[in-house]
């Protein structure tokens, strides 16, 4: 289920990694999801769903198989060229990105380059107890 949200502006931070890197981090129900800055591909499974009405988007809070916490934006537009007419809460999600060199503040710092909910995927893997404990 989407949960509307006007806008996220309140619920986001900015942080600096270790090495440097700046990202923005969303807190949610007492618990921080960090905007992905890396390249390569991940597995979760989607813990909630904010819905941004102002720029059609998902807002995908996932908690990946090695129980990180990371906070992924989705366009419907895109999830609709990768087949996914709508995004359900606790479904396991594939995803791979690619970090952008450089990108403008209001813009995602990643392109998405495969996205899909194909419970293949998963074979091998357990829910995290963080997704089993609601």
């Amino acid at each position: 289920m989407k949960k509307h949200f006007e806008t996220l502006e309140k619920l986001t931070t900015v942080k600096k990694s270790r090495e440097g890197n700046i990202y923005r981090v969303l807190k949610y129900d007492g618990k921080q999801y960090k905007e992905p800055y890396f390249t390569g591909q991940e597995i979760g499974w989607i813990k909630h769903i904010l819905w941004d009405e102002k720029t059609c988007t998902y807002n995908c809070l996932i908690i990946t198989a090695e129980e990180r916490r990371l906070w992924l934006t989705i366009s419907e537009k895109i999830a609709k060229e990768f087949g996914l007419e709508y995004l359900v809460e606790h479904s396991p999600l594939y995803f791979c990105i690619i970090q952008k060199e450089w990108h403008k503040p209001h813009t995602l710092p990643y392109w998405l380059e495969e996205l899909s909910t194909y419970p293949g995927y998963f074979d091998g893997y357990e829910k995290p107890e963080a997704l089993l404990a609601e």
